[in-house]
């Protein structure tokens, strides 16, 4: 039974595989340019046979510009998810931080291998000793300090940005603010130690409210800490998923580009074989031109 379940697992890959073939296959015949090119049997002149490598090298520029395109996109798109990632881990740090929780954090960037136009690019950590400033970059620097710091005090303020990071945190900053009041009502009384026989009236009902209050509080704080939990798993999950979705599209791009750098080495065969041809009729008819014909 396993020997069977074995052969239909790789048939199953197989069929797939085949699938994915004739998928490219029909992909790449629809490209402009290939009705232009001539039969094997249809290339009896030198024209036809320059002709034909010359529409060679037309498809193999379009196979790549196409790829490259497809290339780019999934580029642009690496960029797009590692921003959504970043939303996501700064929304997990401010949850684990009301959970008074540590994790190791999930970075992802892009390598500089990826980033050819920044290669001569020279950053902060390539140089190891102190930067000379002279007078006009330290003031430079300066100012950027102070606006710095005044665009931080404008978010601390109740304005748009504030406004934007309450939204994105679900207003886990107004559940805190809401519970930091609460808890800052919940005064216990010096009197509140006293056993109750010795309360009067008064006292036990202000104590009896205060006991419920602070258990409503507590619960409160329980249910909260589930959701942000709940938040934070998913959160979790979310990232995991982006990662996995990329993953995917990046393998199905891997396998494409084999496919296309197969056709493009094939292609590059032809246009070897087409100018070896050329090339011995060149010999051929120079050879009969400085053939010597005897006297007969």
């Amino acid at each position: 039974k396993k020997e069977d379940q074995a052969e239909e697992d790789i048939r199953l890959v197989v069929k797939q595989a085949k699938k994915e073939v004739e998928y490219y296959r029909k992909m790449w015949k629809t490209l402009d340019g290939y009705e232009l090119l001539y039969e094997p049997f249809e290339l009896q002149s030198n024209a036809r046979k320059r002709a034909q490598i010359y529409f060679i090298k037309e498809i193999i520029r379009r196979m790549k510009k196409e790829f490259n395109k497809e290339f780019e996109e999934l580029c642009n798109s690496k960029s797009e998810q590692i921003s959504i990632i970043n939303e996501k881990n700064q929304k997990i740090e401010e949850l684990l931080k009301d959970l008074k929780e540590s994790m190791e954090k999930f970075d992802i960037a892009k390598d500089k291998r990826e980033q050819p136009e920044k290669i001569l690019n020279v950053e902060e950590a390539d140089v190891t000793i102190p930067k000379y400033l002279t007078k006009e970059e330290r003031e430079k620097l300066e100012e950027e300090k102070r606006k710095e710091e005044e665009r931080i005090k404008a978010l601390q303020s109740d304005t748009l940005g504030r406004r934007g990071i309450l939204k994105m945190m679900d207003g886990v900053l107004e559940v805190k603010r809401e519970f930091d009041e609460l808890e800052k009502a919940l005064v216990r009384q010096p009197w509140m130690d006293l056993p109750e026989n010795q309360m009067t009236e008064s006292q036990r009902q202000e104590y009896t409210k205060f006991r419920q209050m602070e258990e409503d509080l507590k619960e409160r704080k329980l249910n909260q800490q589930k959701a942000w939990r709940q938040e934070l798993n998913k959160a979790k999950n979310e990232i995991e998923d982006i990662c996995q979705k990329f993953e995917e599209k990046m393998n199905k791009l891997a396998k494409k580009k084999h496919f296309v750098q197969l056709r493009i080495y094939e292609q590059e065969l032809y246009i070897i074989r087409l100018c070896l041809s050329l090339f011995e009729e060149r010999l051929l008819r120079e050879s009969k031109e400085y053939t010597l014909i005897p006297n007969q």
